[in-house]
């Protein structure tokens, strides 16, 4: 007997969107709590979240038409991503050149990646669960 769609389908989808809220809400005050650079932290937790969404609806098309526009979408934004990252590796490579300016810089760095990385993620999960989850329920 399947599962989908059922009660516990529902009631696990609306407990993961709680905890994603939770996450989320934890993670903008973490960032609000920092010293100078707080309102950034707080964009990045925005920008991540933004993001997850985004990547979350290209992953999980609902009919085979979005299934090759969003391919096409994919193969341009990797492509815009990867070019501006190599862009930017030679001013990550003159940073380590000097190790003092890593070391003062690499808190902050990684505080960063790790909000958006999370933020990234609940987005990610939130949406591919959330279209799933309606795509089941409409094929029943």
């Amino acid at each position: 007997m399947s599962l989908r769609g059922s009660f516990f389908d529902r009631d696990a989808y609306v407990l993961g969107v709680l905890l994603g809220i939770l996450f989320f809400i934890a993670c903008v005050v973490f960032a609000a709590m920092q010293g100078t650079a707080w309102l950034i932290d707080v964009l990045l937790c925005l920008f991540g979240a933004a993001s997850g969404w985004f990547s979350g609806i290209l992953i999980s098309p609902d009919d085979e038409d979005q299934d090759r526009r969003f391919s096409i979408y994919g193969k341009s934004i990797s492509a815009f991503i990867s070019g501006f990252v190599v862009a930017k590796l030679d001013g990550i490579w003159e940073t380590t050149i000097e190790p003092h300016l890593l070391t003062i810089a690499l808190g902050p760095i990684i505080v960063g990646a790790l909000l958006f990385g999370i933020t990234f993620a609940i987005g990610v999960l939130l949406t591919f669960a959330g279209r799933d989850f309606g795509r089941a329920r409409r094929t029943q």
